[in-house]
């Protein structure tokens, strides 16, 4: 207890000797304090050095020794501390030298002081040189949380480290791991996981976090149930993220990439709803369906702010829809895919495709989809360009239909080769809509008919003609190439005719044509296709 001890004397009739801990000390438990006396009653007098006034004695006591409970020395706040002994005797009072002590802090005892830097004095496993975790906690107080490789499972109630499993894997012995109904956060690292969730789970990356699937499912999403994947990568699989049977998937920030697989090697979503936000598929290759997606069995994906680039597959080099399913682009792009058969972005099979502002690269650029960008099971196909905003149909038809009868088509045979010009009825844009350009299919329908070339124009009312680069028309039979092209700034007036001219040189006996025309929104710029077959004799 503290109590007022002992008033001054002009007596010093008792003395103290080697008091110790020596002057200096820097004590992180209570020390013993002791000396040798000739006074009869005792007490240890203590003080904050900064503040000689603030005095407080420690006893009486029986004699100079003191070992303070810890009760008792823990209400002395850390800091620079003075203290002396203080007594008397049938002669009068006595003190000893004024020691100095430095009190500091350990009160879970893990031997680190708070101002040694333990960062949380009430937990015995956080201090400097701790191992760190992956469990929320900056273990060794570097400032820093959850800075290493590891992994740990949230239910809501309580936090469960699981390092060791999500560090365990390697290349060729890939780890598979079980989520059911909480969350898993993956610190920092590259982590050999094929990861299988059921219920409502969450899956949060944090730093640069990364599944690497080495030829398995990165993500295998069970029936029904929603997932969350935030801030994580996922690369390496047959498909980075599957999705199935009434589930939904939600994912944000995510760098899905160089997944190859035989369909829907980015996002696989059969009978699932996906929402898709600030994330970019890059790189994913299917050898048959959707390089960067595949949607069946009335899936519906929104991509927003998104990207998908690079993507390759013989359908659907982007994504490849089928069986009612939906796929809305929404301020995202598709540029660089390529399709060695149809639809370098998007492929489209009885399903519905929305495109708003949504980018499919700038005709001849660098990022332009390699092919035609839509093209659907029937054989329809639609360039388009930056910031697209139209809307194709479950019959594979996007936009509205300009297209005219072959009556509509005249040829004028030069002397030196056989050589015809299609021109159509004028090119008729919906309100606010512009002419972006012109686009074809041509085709030979007979192995006898000669080579040809073509290239599509766009000729205005007093007959001035803007024509595209030349297409060398396919020797196979029933080839289609596209000729087309865009204008360089679009037109409002719609006073134009699409046109495309056809030489081959001499007589040939018929060419098969598509016609179509590309349109662009004065305020939201569109691209809108048509296909129709024209024959004609030449």
């Amino acid at each position: 207890m503290l109590v007022a001890l002992f008033a001054r004397s002009a007596l010093a009739a008792c003395t103290f000797g080697n008091p110790l801990p020596a002057s200096g000390t820097v004590a992180v438990s209570a020390p013993t304090f002791s000396a040798t006396t000739t006074c009869t009653t005792v007490g240890l007098q203590v003080w904050p050095t900064a503040n000689p006034a603030n005095k407080q004695v420690l006893g009486p006591l029986p004699g100079p020794v003191l070992s303070p409970t810890e009760d008792l020395w823990d209400t002395l706040p850390a800091g620079n501390w003075s203290w002396r002994w203080i007594g008397n005797s049938a002669s009068g009072p006595g003190v000893s030298t004024t020691q100095t002590i430095v009190i500091e802090t350990d009160v879970d005892d893990d031997g680190v002081t708070v101002q040694g830097g333990d960062c949380d004095d009430a937990d015995p496993a956080v201090h400097p040189g701790a191992v760190e975790a992956c469990n929320t906690v900056d273990d060794d107080c570097d400032g820093l949380i959850d800075d290493q490789p590891g992994g740990y499972l949230d239910d809501g109630g309580s936090i469960t480290s699981i390092d060791a499993v999500v560090n365990a894997g390697a290349p060729g012995s890939v780890t598979s791991l079980l989520v059911a109904d909480e969350d898993l956060h993956l610190c920092p690292g590259a982590y050999f996981l094929n990861i299988n969730t059921t219920g409502t789970v969450t899956l949060q990356g944090h730093g640069d976090a990364r599944i690497e699937a080495d030829g398995g499912y990165g993500i295998a999403q069970g029936s029904g149930g929603t997932v969350r994947v935030q801030d994580l990568g996922i690369g390496g699989g047959s498909i980075g993220w599957f999705c199935a049977s009434g589930g939904t998937m939600i994912g944000n920030r995510l760098w899905i990439h160089d997944n190859t697989g035989n369909e829907g090697a980015g996002l696989y979503l059969s009978d699932c709803d996906g929402l898709i936000v600030d994330s970019d598929l890059q790189r994913n290759s299917a050898s048959a369906w959707g390089g960067g997606i595949k949607a069946t069995y009335a899936s519906n994906l929104e991509l927003r702010n998104s990207t998908v680039t690079d993507g390759s597959a013989a359908n659907g080099g982007g994504a490849a829809l089928f069986a009612g399913s939906h796929l809305t682009c929404r301020d995202s792009a598709f540029l660089g895919n390529a399709a060695s058969t149809d639809g370098a972005a998007v492929y489209t099979n009885g399903s519905t495709l929305d495109l708003i502002r949504c980018d499919l690269g700038s005709y001849g650029a660098p990022d332009d989809n390699q092919g035609v960008d839509i093209a659907d099971v029937t054989g329809r196909a639609y360039p388009a360009g930056d910031a697209v905003t139209n809307t194709c149909n479950a019959s594979g038809v996007c936009g509205t239909a300009v297209w005219t009868e072959p009556q509509n088509l005249s040829f004028v045979p030069s002397a030196i080769s056989q050589h015809a010009d299609l021109l159509f009825y004028p090119i008729a844009p919906l309100a606010e809509l512009s002419v972006e350009g012109v686009s074809f299919t041509v085709k030979k329908t007979s192995i006898n008919d000669p080579a040809c070339t073509a290239r599509a124009f766009v000729q205005d009312a007093s007959g001035g003609r803007v024509f595209g680069p030349t297409i060398q028309v396919s020797a196979v039979p029933n080839q289609a190439v596209v000729a087309g092209f865009q204008l360089a700034a679009p037109d409002p007036a719609g006073d134009l005719w699409a046109g495309l001219q056809v030489d081959c040189g001499v007589f040939a006996s018929s060419v098969d044509v598509g016609a179509g025309t590309g349109m662009s929104s004065l305020l939201e710029p569109q691209a809108l296709y048509r296909y129709g077959l024209l024959t004609t004799t030449l």
